[in-house]
């Protein structure tokens, strides 16, 4: 069997590129992670795999320098995987360039392919330029399997506020309603909550849930915080509305204590709430966009991580965050909400409120920054090996395979 994961994963050599050419915005490091955590575990497995990457990059003119991305060999381990192909990144034209130039691809992997060979595509995501591109192949290729990882409904696009323009919303509309007609022709779906068979009703009995995937290895370290008495809360990631960090700055200001720090990473509408807190607390340090390389190294250095979202909006019922498992494997303890998409068997690894209300997180927030330093050491531990035993990229893409093999 061989698998081909279409993909939009970044090529290693190629980030700082990529990156210098974003105008205001910058390379999705989450979706990108996650990717690699996907290739990671293909390799160790010793499946027979090869990768097709349109990297996800912002539209030229507005947002990226380039009319075109570049292109690049995909390697891992020193041995090249498989390609990041170059297209069109003209505003208008992005999508029809992708579509056309995997299409041509796959095809062309696909005819070298020996007879009677069972390939499977494994989709990233279902974006309907990717669809329309490889659903037309499976007329010609009765030996070629569908499988996609579902990581965000569809439904919920309008949460971004980036899609709420009125162009933007007749795009979304129309881009729903072809990913939900590619459903039908999908074998396989890889999904993160089980809840999502709710709104994807085509992958009910075919499915398997693999809520996230670890890209660290264990080892018996602990991150060595500062011999300081500033204690610092950090998050790292987008900001939109849904997360509720505007929440949680609400309940960080209720605190008191002058040794606290609050330190912010990502951008998103809630940035400019963010600075006006900031103005008025000197406890709040906002950072903007960091590459993935500070944001770990941040957590290394930060008492305790913070993922704020509540469970108060629908989408924290179908997704599951991926800021989650990064964290719990960090080494350094976590807090965060009780959230439906999140299973119950990672509730003991991180420290909760009794309550929704910001003034129960206030309290949290006091009791877990007063407590010794070995007891959230024994607590980030614990979670770091659940995590990284039970959610590693070997152990989660060998429950696809052998999902996708049935």
């Amino acid at each position: 069997m061989k698998f081909l994961f279409v993909s939009g994963c970044y090529a290693n050599n190629m980030i700082d590129r990529l990156r210098s050419n974003c105008r205001g915005s910058d390379i999705q490091n989450a979706p990108n992670v996650f990717q690699w955590s996907i290739i990671k575990g293909l390799y160790e497995s010793g499946a027979d795999f090869n990768v097709v990457s349109f990297p996800m990059l912002p539209s030229f003119p507005i947002r990226y320098k380039r009319p075109f991305s570049p292109s690049s060999s995909i390697k891992y381990d020193e041995k090249v995987v498989g390609k990041m192909l170059p297209y069109c990144t003209l505003i208008g034209l992005k999508h029809y360039s992708i579509k056309r130039r995997l299409h041509r691809e796959i095809k062309r992997i696909l005819q070298i392919q020996p007879k009677g060979e069972k390939t499977v595509l494994l989709l990233y995501t279902t974006y309907s330029f990717y669809t329309k591109a490889i659903i037309p192949l499976t007329k010609q290729y009765t030996d070629l399997t569908i499988a996609a990882i579902i990581t965000d409904l569809i439904d919920d696009a309008f949460n971004y506020k980036s899609n709420n323009t009125f162009l933007k919303r007749i795009q979304m509309n129309r881009e729903i309603k072809i990913q939900k007609a590619s459903y039908r022709y999908i074998d396989k779906f890889i999904l993160l909550t089980k809840a999502m068979e709710e709104k994807i009703p085509e992958a009910k009995g075919k499915n398997i849930v693999i809520e996230g995937i670890c890209d660290r290895t264990l080892d018996n370290s602990i991150p060595e915080k500062p011999n300081s008495i500033i204690k610092i809360i950090l998050y790292t990631g987008t900001l939109q509305k849904f997360v509720c960090i505007d929440d949680f700055v609400d309940a960080f200001s209720l605190t008191t204590n002058p040794n606290y720090r609050f330190v912010i990473c990502g951008a998103g509408p809630s940035e400019s709430y963010i600075k006006e807190k900031a103005a008025k607390d000197n406890r709040i340090d906002y950072r903007g966009v960091v590459s993935r390389e500070v944001a770990l190294s941040l957590q290394q250095k930060a008492t305790c991580v913070v993922n704020p979202r509540k469970p108060t909006e629908e989408i924290t019922r179908f997704s599951f965050p991926s800021k989650t498992i990064e964290y719990l494997s960090s080494g350094t303890p976590m807090i965060g909400y009780q959230l439906e998409g999140i299973p119950s068997e990672y509730y003991s690894y991180f420290y909760s409120p009794k309550d929704l209300k910001n003034e129960s997180m206030a309290q949290l927030i006091d009791e877990v920054l007063s407590k010794p330093a070995s007891e959230l050491q024994e607590r980030a531990f614990a979670a770091k090996r659940f995590i990284i035993k039970n959610k590693s990229a070997r152990i989660q893409v060998d429950k696809i395979i052998d999902f996708i093999s049935k």
